[in-house]
């Protein structure tokens, strides 16, 4: 094989690891950063504050669906991380609960519901009575 096709060879592979390096290191970051979010909110948020919080925002505003309550009622409990990504916060009434958010379209949503101590979040990972962690693509 003559060098010179060996270099573009080389060139062409360099330039697709680069490419995909781009492309997927925000994807591998977020998720990172979603596990050590999970963690902070795990050791520093008491869960019943956490309930507290969501139910008075869900007795404030009820009767919206999907509204976006950042604007309405201010930010999330202190100890929430926040970023770049979030977190929105949502009254999600059909499903009485508050979501919050992390993520965009290309990373995906990940985040918390919260709702009443009875409340189950379908393909959620249950934290505490009512609480869910949740990713969707």
């Amino acid at each position: 094989m003559k060098p010179g096709k060996i270099l573009g060879i080389a060139f062409t592979a360099i330039t697709l690891c680069g490419l995909l390096y781009y492309f997927m290191y925000p994807v591998v970051h977020f998720h990172r950063l979603t596990q050590k979010w999970k963690a902070e909110i795990q050791r520093n948020q008491d869960p019943a504050q956490l309930q507290a919080w969501a139910n008075e925002l869900m007795s404030m505003h009820g009767d919206s669906n999907k509204q976006d309550l950042l604007n309405l009622h201010g930010k999330p409990p202190s100890g929430i991380p926040r970023s770049r990504y979030g977190p929105l916060v949502y009254l999600m009434s059909n499903d009485h609960c508050v979501q919050l958010g992390w993520g965009s379209g290309m990373l995906g949503l990940w985040g918390m519901r919260i709702g009443e101590t009875n409340y189950v979040c379908p393909g959620g990972e249950l934290w505490k009575p009512g609480i869910y962690f949740f990713h969707s693509p």
